[in-house]
């Protein structure tokens, strides 16, 4: 259910701001924007399978978890502190 709800609350303001920065290549920013996420989801559940497979117990999964949060966590920090328009081009 929580994973749901961050979804809900994440993706469509993601996707609108994907989308927003050239919006003459929306179309192939949204395109490339679900690649990627695919991709990286796909990555992630190969390598979460991985783990679990040598460390099959809850301890090594909320690790997993934490690890990608405190990523994410440092790569939306990173962005919001970049100048504005440090994408646009002219």
């Amino acid at each position: 259910m929580c994973v749901g709800v961050g979804n809900g609350l994440t993706s469509p303001s993601a996707s609108s701001a994907v989308m927003f920065v050239r919006k003459d290549l929306s179309a192939s920013a949204s395109g490339l924007s679900g690649a990627v996420i695919v991709v990286i989801g796909a990555i992630m559940t190969s390598i979460t399978g991985a783990i679990l497979d040598v460390y099959p117990n809850a301890f090594a999964l909320v690790c997993i978890m934490f690890s990608v949060t405190f990523l994410s966590f440092v790569i939306a920090v990173w962005i919001s502190t970049r100048p504005k328009g440090w994408l646009a081009q002219d």
